[in-house]
């Protein structure tokens, strides 16, 4: 995740600065260019939805019903139909063992997940730095980002997240940014990557994969413990979703 000093001016602001909107970073620019006529009035007006929501037939996305009847007679008829079956459900048990209400927790935070940034160990090395990185995550250790080329782990006491952004909108998080120099990414002259909020990001796109293998292994065995998980997820997602602030990247 990145920050703009050209919208914040992060590289001279205190340390602590305060944002009480829930579009962080970018709402003011939007703002300023969206005429006020396209502007939502109501965001939680659910008028639409309840008068149309009868009319979806399900499933209402890429996979359609004749999709689904085409990969069960593929299960019945061919090997490797079962064999991506097999792994469908075997992924999706593993998965269904670890849900709980900490590890939902865990891996869906109630702070506004990342985008990308550098690398400032690479820049400190002189090793050439990627504007978005190359960084690894694994779900084995969800709580630290790894860069692929220098193998520095962050959070780093060496590059501490000392620019705090704070928001008090709705329940109020605060985001955390590298402290040390800026770079010059993008066209932008003052960057900042967030380790913190890049690890949240890989949190939520691993447990939103976990989330599409439930919905495989259901769609095609049908067996309610896998769509029980991915009500599971879903209904966290839900509770924490509206509280995510507007971000760029």
């Amino acid at each position: 995740m990145l920050i703009s000093a050209d919208a914040k001016q992060a590289a001279r602001a205190p340390r602590h600065s305060q944002a009480g909107a829930p579009a962080l970073l970018i709402l003011g620019v939007l703002l300023a260019v969206i005429p006020v006529s396209a502007q939502v009035s109501d965001p939680t007006d659910w008028s639409d939805w309840e008068k149309y929501r009868g009319q979806v037939t399900h499933p209402c996305c890429s996979i359609k019903p004749d999709d689904l009847e085409r990969a069960q007679r593929n299960i019945e008829q061919y090997e490797w139909a079962r064999e991506y079956a097999d792994s469908m459900r075997k992924s999706a048990d593993s998965t269904l063992e670890l849900l709980n209400p900490e590890y939902l927790a865990q891996m869906i935070p109630w702070t506004t997940p990342g985008g990308y940034g550098p690398c400032p160990a690479c820049r400190a090395q002189g090793l050439p730095w990627h504007p978005n990185g190359q960084w690894g995550w694994s779900p084995s250790r969800p709580e630290e980002i790894k860069c692929k080329i220098c193998g520095t782990v962050f959070p780093n006491d060496e590059y501490p997240e000392s620019v705090v952004v704070e928001s008090t909108w709705g329940r109020g998080q605060k985001i955390s940014f590298y402290g040390g120099d800026t770079f010059v990414t993008f066209g932008y002259r003052y960057e900042r990557p967030s380790f913190t909020g890049m690890i949240r990001r890989c949190k939520i796109g691993h447990i939103m994969g976990r989330l599409r293998t439930l919905g495989t292994a259901y769609a095609l065995t049908e067996a309610p413990a896998y769509a029980h998980g991915a009500r599971e997820i879903l209904l966290r997602f839900a509770e924490v979703f509206p509280g995510y602030l507007v971000r760029a990247g």
